[in-house]
Order: C-alpha cells, then structure tokens, then sequence
C-alpha cells in the first residue's frame, strides 16, 4: 500500500500537470475523481490548493512546491515580499512551533494561508515570522481591553478601549505600549461574559456555550482590531481585580489571557505581567 504522503503527492502532481496541459475544467474533474481515494480532510486540503492556486497565482506569483516535509505548499509573493506558503482550510491544527527549525533553517518566511473549503475563496493569511524575544520565546501583539470610564456622577461614558501591547512569550513581560484603540465599540470582556452569561442561563450546558461565544467575540476581536491597527494581535485579554486574601479582603490586579490564537496558543500563558 502507498505511503498516505506518496500517495498526496502524486495526486497533487497529477492535478496540477493536467491543470497545466489541459486547463482548470479538467483538473477540478480529475481530482473530483479522487473523492475517495484520499481521506476526506487530505482531499480538501487538495482542493483548497488548487483553489488558491487558480484563483490567486498571477496575484501572488505562485509556484506549487512539492512538500518533502518543509511544509510548503506554493512559494510566492505575499505583501510584496518573498515566502513560502501553507495552504489550510482549519488553521486550528497549525502549530507556529512547527515552523521554527524550518524557517530558521531555510531563512525565507513563512505564512499560512487560510481557504474557504465551501466557497473556494481565501479567508485570512497568517504571518508567522515573530521576533525572538530572546529568552527562547517569542514577542506576541495582545489587545487589552479597557473597561468603560465612569463620569464624576457615577455615569457610564460607553467608551471601551483596547490597549496593545507586545509582550515576550518567555516571560510573560509587557515589552512595548504600541497603541490605544478607540474607534469600535467593543465591550470588555467582563462585560462581555456577563451578557454571554445571562444569555445562556437556562442552557444545560451553559458553560460550554459561554465559553465558545466568548471564543467567537474575541477571535472576531482580534481580526477586527488587527486590520485597523496593521499589526497581528494573538491574543485578547484584561486586568482585573481579584481578592488574594478572604480574610482581609485584599486584592491584586491580574491580567488575564482569555484568548490565544490557536497558532500560538501553546507559546503563551494565562497571565501577563506589568512593572
């Protein structure tokens, strides 16, 4: 039996020739015949990359690559600037630390594009060139968010903010204030639970549920203050007041990561520090 990665390869190959000699029509036809010759995930894996080459190749100057376990899909031009590119419809399974040897190794970037296995069109391209920090880690873009300003009666301004801030992955140390983000009207995240959490109160599963739309918001977030902001934000969090001793009701500021991008996810802690 053919080795499942001999066996990718070679479908990919075929495609890819049949694509280049026969045209588009032919080579969706042909690997629609091998439906059930790949597992499902590696044939839409496929697909995603003959989507994205066929729709995207004069854009980004792509060269399919035969992936010999560098994982690269295609080199090209992404921002103007050379790299090699990973093809996915889940970035969920991606794992920035995968990359490393690879990318230090070879010394060319690297970035994971992001398809829409439905529609066929690209989603989100994901940068994975981070700055060493370093201590062995990384230097990490993470939103806070600021809770709404109170006026001398008591009255709420409805000003949420976000600061961003650069953070080394090692430590856990905020390194850089890059800016604060005024134009949308995002709720704190403890604001935000609050309304997830009224919303799901008779739900059998509530804690479940909370979680995951608190997940969606704060992805969602993330992107949106990403592009305003021109910067890769990994990460969503907020200081809070917490009492460290029942007894005399003292508290601490912590500030919580209540967000990781999955990408990065494994590279980050639950907590920040600031001095």
């Amino acid at each position: 039996m053919a080795h499942p990665a001999h066996l990718y390869n070679g479908i990919k190959n075929m495609t890819f020739a049949i694509l280049h000699r026969d045209g588009k029509r032919k080579a969706y036809h042909y690997l629609n015949k091998q439906y059930t010759t790949l597992p499902k995930p590696a044939w839409y894996g496929l697909k995603a990359e003959l989507d994205f080459f066929t729709g995207y190749q004069r854009e980004f100057g792509l060269t399919p690559s035969l992936d010999y376990g560098i994982k690269c899909d295609f080199s090209g031009f992404l921002d103007n600037k050379p790299c090699r590119i990973d093809v996915t419809t889940n970035i969920d399974f991606k794992h920035l630390k995968d990359y490393d040897e690879l990318q230090n190794n070879s010394g060319i970037p690297y970035k994971i594009v992001v398809m829409n296995k439905e529609t066929g069109k690209m989603e989100d391209v994901f940068d994975l060139n981070f700055k060493s920090d370093n201590q062995g880690g990384k230097v990490f873009d993470i939103a806070l968010f600021m809770p709404m300003d109170y006026n001398s009666h008591g009255d709420p301004r409805y000003n949420p903010y976000q600061r961003i801030v650069s953070i080394n992955s090692s430590s856990g140390l905020v390194v850089e204030e890059k800016q604060s983000v005024t134009d949308w009207y995002l709720p704190d995240i403890q604001t935000k639970m609050a309304e997830i959490s009224e919303a799901y109160q008779d739900c059998d599963d509530n804690d479940t549920n909370e979680k995951d739309k608190l997940d969606v918001y704060l992805a969602e977030a993330a992107k949106l203050l990403s592009k305003s902001t021109n910067l890769q934000i990994v990460g969503c969090g907020q200081t809070n007041s917490e009492i460290i001793d029942p007894r005399t009701c003292e508290t601490e500021e912590v500030t919580h990561i209540y967000w990781k991008h999955p990408v990065i996810k494994d590279l980050l802690g639950d907590e920040i520090f600031e001095y």
